[in-house]
């Protein structure tokens, strides 16, 4: 009996034996593959610093339109007497385009001249009345009816002279109809003997020497876009001709399409030889410019605490160790892996550090990391000669940086084989290149990360103000000489954590 209990036992502690080893193997698998998947295939890629022109830009596309048509209108009712051009015609403004005839009042005319001689005599008898009725010594009652018969006559004559004058008046010709724009004539659509009415369309001008396109800007572009800016014009038809513009116009109302909204801006050719109406082409508004700027490329650039940082290569050893820069306080749990070297990083038996990451969540602010050697401390600093990680998930490397006033900047670059961060400022930015202001000189060398996924072969260019770890921004991890870093943030969008762990030392 006891012996089927104790071989019972034997049984059951195998069977858990195998399981667990099982489980502890597929779980190393695991890791290790996971790591092995991350780590496959990044490298750096070198790019000097470079001099020349940089320039941001806000471009949009469109179409050539004519920035100046008008219509000639006529102003009251005549007979077209003669027209002077004919469409097609090239024009300047006050050119006569067609002249009018006057009415014909001349018998209207005559009449009222021989009435008004008529009343002037009828004036002249009631004058002559009034004087004898006064010397014949007439009662008042004639005299009176002597004086409303003369100013009866002298009423008579001020009317006749007024419809005289208003005949002369229509026997005039209405004032010739001029070209309101410098332009050609497109349209003519009157002739002579025609009777027209007022405000009737006779010619249709278009000024094709002052040309123009319309583009569309974002909504987060339109506050940098000024009027007087110059820009640059490409049209598909002219591919080989330099175009500049100005922009005259920008409009005070958007339009929104799926939550974007864009403005109206519009651009005024300045050189227009072989260009027409209707190409079409882009236009790119320059917002600044500098010449003899020192550039480097966009993805090599991180951000850290609102500072700008490049990656350079290191000259020689290893500047500084987790150990001998000092660590800081920083949150989590020691999670150990394999052995602590003197220096403060931990690696494999020949000499490379193993890293295993985990956890790196689309929040970039909660990613855990666990490296060989990599130590992280729950409320008390590291102990000199262990590996030191940059902060813990939450508070992350810009934080770490904000409490140490760069002491993160150290632990980084001396947890960093491969490379060092080195500070600078920048100037004009854009979407290929950054100008540095200072920190860099012309030819330096400076690294970008380029990720080569493992699986599908595929190369990702990694940076670009925030593609590394520690760094707000892309949300990409790196890795150089067996270090590895997990960055937090994410365009913004982050849970407020920026790094993950640092690995141990390089080679």
């Amino acid at each position: 009996m006891k012996k089927q209990k104790i071989k019972r036992w034997i049984t059951w502690i195998v069977v858990v034996a195998v399981l667990a080893g099982a489980g502890g193997g597929g779980y190393w698998w695991y890791k290790n593959k996971d790591a092995k998947e991350m780590t496959g295939g990044l490298t750096f890629a070198q790019s000097k610093v470079t001099k020349g022109t940089i320039t941001q830009s806000v471009s949009g596309s469109g179409a050539v339109e004519v920035a100046e048509s008008e219509t000639a209108l006529v102003s009251e009712p005549a007979t077209v007497a003669k027209v002077w051009v004919e469409e097609g015609a090239e024009v300047k403004k006050g050119d006569v385009l067609a002249t009018f005839e006057g009415e014909d009042v001349s018998l209207a005319l005559s009449k009222a001249e021989l009435t008004l001689e008529q009343q002037k005599m009828a004036l002249e008898s009631a004058q002559e009345k009034w004087k004898s009725l006064q010397i014949s010594g007439a009662d008042e009652a004639e005299l009176e009816s002597a004086e409303m018969n003369i100013k009866s006559a002298e009423l008579n004559i001020k009317q006749t002279e007024l419809e005289i004058q208003d005949y002369k008046e229509k026997a005039k010709a209405p004032d010739p109809l001029v070209a309101p724009i410098d332009g050609t004539v497109t349209a003519v659509n009157i002739k002579a003997g025609d009777e027209v009415s007022a405000r009737l369309e006779a010619f249709t001008i278009v000024n094709y020497k002052k040309l123009q396109m319309t583009i569309s800007a974002d909504e987060l572009d339109i506050t940098k876009i000024k009027v007087g800016q110059k820009a640059n014009i490409t049209l598909d038809a002219l591919s080989g001709q330099k175009i500049t513009g100005t922009v005259t116009e920008i409009s005070k109302e958007g339009t929104s399409s799926n939550g974007v909204s864009t403005f109206p801006v519009v651009v005024t050719l300045n050189n227009i030889k072989d260009v027409l109406p209707g190409m079409s082409g882009e236009v790119e508004i320059i917002i600044q410019q500098k010449e003899n700027a020192l550039m480097v490329p966009v993805d090599a650039v991180e951000t850290i605490g609102g500072k700008y940082f490049v990656r350079v290569p290191r000259s020689g050893e290893t500047e500084g160790s987790a150990g001998s820069s000092g660590a800081t306080e920083s949150s989590g749990s020691t999670e150990p892996s394999g052995t602590t070297g003197s220096s403060g990083s931990a690696g494999s038996a020949d000499g490379r550090s193993s890293t295993t990451a985990r956890d790196a969540d689309a929040s970039f602010g909660q990613a855990r990391s666990a490296a060989s050697g990599q130590t992280r401390q729950e409320g008390a600093a590291a102990q000199p000669g262990q590996g030191a990680a940059p902060g813990g998930a939450r508070e992350g490397a810009a934080s770490g940086w904000n409490r140490g006033n760069g002491q993160g900047l150290g632990r980084m670059n001396s947890q960093n084989g491969e490379f060092t961060l080195k500070e600078i400022t920048v100037g004009i930015t854009t979407d290929s290149n950054v100008e540095v202001l200072s920190g860099l000189n012309e030819g330096d060398t400076v690294l970008i990360p380029i990720a080569v996924s493992s699986d599908a072969n595929r190369t990702v260019t990694m940076g670009g103000f925030g593609g590394m770890g520690g760094f707000p921004g892309a949300g990409a991890g790196f890795i150089s000489g067996g270090n590895r870093v997990f960055s937090g943030g994410g365009s913004g969008r982050g849970a407020g954590g920026t790094s993950g762990g640092t690995g141990g030392g390089g080679r």
